[in-house]
């Protein structure tokens, strides 16, 4: 009897821990922010990014990397829809970016707002992070104020009764199916672009010209082409700041120095404004340096496009042996003696480097 008993135990014991074992496999656990939020597969996730900021804000860009494996994208929502201009791109499976540019809402941030709302789906098990990448924060006199403008995030599992915090005149619908559908070159991504002056509402969406971004944020040096669609005739881009941001002839737009510029596009009698904010200035790693005649130094430049050739002015101290094209210059001593030496960057932007030759 008691050999019975003790077989029995021992079975419910292994029946206990297979149970367990079904039930953690079944789990996923997300960090986000230092902390472990657990979801059941099958369930679902809601992240906010709420901000609030010191002073007015103009425009902005930060992203999310989050765990593939284990979650996938249903819904983005943006709360302040009616006021600021939003998109997103997910250029990779496990990130999204975020560009946000103020409409009239900018004055709502100087107290805690909600700003992207971003629904997944737990497709996975395992554990996995969740991280939010404060890119930049621009005031109204272009400055970065990343540091000085506070991110909470929060986080909603399956079981929470929440409300989709969407404005009521300007409802979103799931601007994706899946992760890898979105890209900014569709449009049906661009939940929020502003509508184009004499714009109408057709029931033949694809016969409307639209871009493929209403607004961007990047870096001095960095690129990205302007798509259109729905067009049926040639299109013509121009800027107007093109010592800002500048664009070819076939949308593909540069970033020259830290300012903002509207790109149009003209096509089929229709004018689309997408506005590019340039957030950093080309730089000199270096702002002096001392090196022996005869010999050579190093400086960086960042903030260089590719396309576009570095222009030096040289004097009898010291000059610029490097390509046109480099992104590291080398400055040979020629004599002794102080100097300073021009470096033209992106075509626009002038960095002076003083030279002392020993």
């Amino acid at each position: 009897m008691k050999k019975t008993i003790a077989i029995l135990l021992a079975m419910l014991v292994i029946i206990g821990c297979a149970s367990v074992a079904v039930v953690s496999a079944a789990t996923a656990s997300v960090n986000v922010n230092g902390k472990d939020y657990n979801f059941s597969q099958g369930g679902t996730m809601t992240y906010t990014v709420k901000i609030q900021t010191p002073v007015k804000v103009e425009n902005g860009q930060f992203d999310i990397h989050y765990p593939n494996n284990i979650l996938k994208v249903e819904s983005v929502e943006f709360p302040l829809l009616n006021s600021v201009y939003c998109n997103y791109e997910q250029t990779v499976t496990d990130e999204i970016l975020f560009n946000f540019s103020n409409a009239s809402g900018y004055e709502k941030f100087m107290t805690t707002a909600d700003l992207v709302v971003v629904k997944f789906n737990v497709i996975g098990t395992g554990s996995g992070n969740l991280t939010l990448d404060k890119l930049v924060m621009c005031n109204m006199d272009d400055a970065n104020i990343i540091n000085q403008v506070s991110f909470t995030e929060v986080v909603e599992g399956a079981d929470a009764e929440t409300t989709p915090i969407v404005a009521p005149t300007a409802p979103v619908e799931n601007p994706t199916e899946a992760p890898t559908q979105a890209s900014p070159d569709d449009p049906s991504v661009q939940p929020t672009q502003p509508p184009t002056e004499g714009s109408e509402d057709h029931n033949d969406q694809e016969s409307e010209p639209a871009l493929s971004a209403a607004m961007k944020i990047i870096k001095a040096g960095a690129t990205f082409t302007l798509g259109v669609t729905g067009n049926k005739g040639a299109v013509s881009f121009k800027s107007d700041k093109a010592g800002v941001a500048k664009v070819s002839k076939t949308g593909v737009v540069t970033g020259i120095t830290q300012g903002k510029a509207n790109i149009t596009a003209t096509v089929d009698g229709k004018t689309l404004t997408c506005r590019v904010v340039v957030s950093t200035k080309p730089k000199l790693s270096k702002s002096s340096i001392t090196v022996k005649k005869g010999k050579s130094a190093t400086v960086k430049i960042t903030g260089k496009a590719k396309s576009i050739k570095n222009k030096y002015k040289n004097t009898k101290i010291a000059k610029v042996t490097s390509k046109k094209t480099a992104t590291k210059i080398k400055v040979k001593g020629l004599k002794k003696g102080k100097t300073t030496l021009t470096i033209t960057v992106n075509g626009k932007v002038k960095l002076k480097l003083k030279v002392k030759v020993k």
